[in-house]
Order: structure tokens, then sequence, then C-alpha cells
């Protein structure tokens, strides 16, 4: 659960670096923030999803399986860690 927060977070701290870095570029400044808006997103339903959990009766979770294509479950995570990686001056990619 730990990791399910950490990781958002670090994206947003990331996003939040290169928007600060940002002069005269409107156009980045609101991709960079629509993008940490989507990791604030992420971290606020694991934190409803955790506080759930307390509340079920005799510890019984419900999991509810969902499909997912594979491709755009990758370029999500691709994405959440961008900014992070530019502090880093890694390029990431996903083919």
């Amino acid at each position: 659960m730990s990791n399910e927060i950490r990781i958002p977070i670090t994206s947003i701290n990331g996003y939040l670096y290169l928007i600060n870095q940002q002069k005269t570029k409107p156009i980045g400044v609101k991709k960079f923030s629509t993008l940490a808006s989507k990791s604030t997103s992420h971290i606020l339903v694991k934190v409803n999803d955790f506080l759930r959990s307390i509340y079920i009766p005799n510890n019984k979770l419900k999991i509810n399986q969902q499909e997912k294509e594979l491709g755009l479950f990758f370029d999500q995570i691709l994405t959440s860690f961008i900014g992070y990686a530019s502090l880093k001056n890694i390029e990431l990619h996903f083919a």
C-alpha cells in the first residue's frame, strides 16, 4: 500500500518541479498540471480504497476483477513517471 501512495506523490513532485521551471510555455504548463491532476486523482482512489477496507466486516474484501488493455495500462504507468524521469534527465519510451 505504501508504494501505491508514494509513487503518485513522487510523480506529482516531478511535475510540479517541471511546472516551476517553465517560464513562458503555457502549453507545457497545462500538460504537466493535467498529468499532476491525474496522479492526485490516483492517490484519492487508493486512499478511498484503503478507508473502505477498514470498514469491511470480518475482513472480507470483495475483489472486483476487470480486464484492461495492457498497452493502455503501460502507457499510464509510463506517463506517471515522465515528470520524475525528467528530473533525472531520463527519457522514457513505450512502443
